[in-house]
């Protein structure tokens, strides 16, 4: 534990110094963003791998953003009128959450999968830009059946091992996504559920919270994969762990620092549906 609260300090000095409950779950941030550090080192997880990590991360943000859009408009208000207002607006708030911020991450999943496509051809030694790379991932989302975000998800989950039958294989990231579920969900209900915060927050701040962090966090992960192929390309493959680790620190120092701003001040004080 002391060497967990060291790195804490090191990575994240305003996170140390905030209250007892930002530093107790920026303790479960970090340790769920070791699990990818682990998987490297001793499963051989390969950088395409972590990039998705990274991606489904965002999805699981959004998904306890949605219970707070949802959450915040079942709380008791003034009057009648009041009350039905601000759950009309919740619920308007949560579908266009849903739609905006699902389509930031499609695009940016689409990014992410072409960045892999060239990150597979320099592994291999030949150039991004080639006529040999393969284009199987992007065809199997653009010409499957279906809805073009899921056929994305459904691509993502078979690229890292997340069918149910591998959940425990060497290769699948379900540790991973498995302890960020965890985080992420002990962060919200702590701060939001525990505290009554989700009770004096109105839908449209839940709605706009996770776009600055979710922003700076993807600058990072683009800035460090960069770093990454770069690192391959003048250094050599010999230095594919060293690199990952490196672009793994940037990420959670990255999103220590959002952690630590997490607290934002209540708008109103309604009280919670009996």
């Amino acid at each position: 534990m002391f060497v967990v609260v060291r790195m804490l300090q090191a990575l994240a000095p305003a996170l140390y110094h905030s209250s007892r409950d930002v530093r107790v779950t920026g303790v479960a941030l970090l340790i769920a963003n070791v699990v990818p550090l682990l998987g490297v080192i001793f499963a051989g997880w390969n950088p395409s791998e972590i990039l998705y990590l990274y991606w489904l991360e965002s999805l699981i943000v959004g998904f306890f953003t949605l219970l707070g859009i949802l959450g915040s408009g079942l709380v008791r208000r003034e009057n009648d009128a009041l009350r039905w207002g601000m759950l009309g607006l919740s619920l308007f708030s949560a579908a266009f959450f849903t739609v905006h911020y699902g389509g930031f991450n499609f695009g940016h999943g689409i990014f992410l999968a072409l960045l892999d496509t060239f990150l597979q051809s320099v592994m291999q030694g030949s150039s991004p830009l080639s006529d040999n790379v393969s284009m199987d991932g992007m065809n199997s989302v653009f010409e499957g059946d279906g809805f073009l975000p899921l056929n994305l998800f459904l691509y993502v989950v078979e690229r890292t091992g997340l069918q149910p039958e591998h959940w425990f294989s060497k290769r699948s990231i379900f540790p991973a996504v498995f302890f960020l579920v965890l985080s992420h969900g002990f962060s919200f209900f702590k701060h939001d559920v525990a505290t009554g915060r989700m009770a004096q927050t109105i839908p449209m701040e839940y709605m706009f919270r996770p776009y600055g962090r979710i922003f700076l966090m993807h600058i990072f992960i683009i800035v460090g994969f960069m770093v990454f192929m770069g690192g391959i390309v003048l250094i050599g493959k010999w230095a594919t762990i060293p690199l990952m680790m490196l672009w793994i620190g940037m990420k959670l120092s990255a999103d220590l620092k959002a952690h630590a701003r997490m607290a934002a001040p209540a708008t109103s004080n309604p009280v919670l549906v009996d």
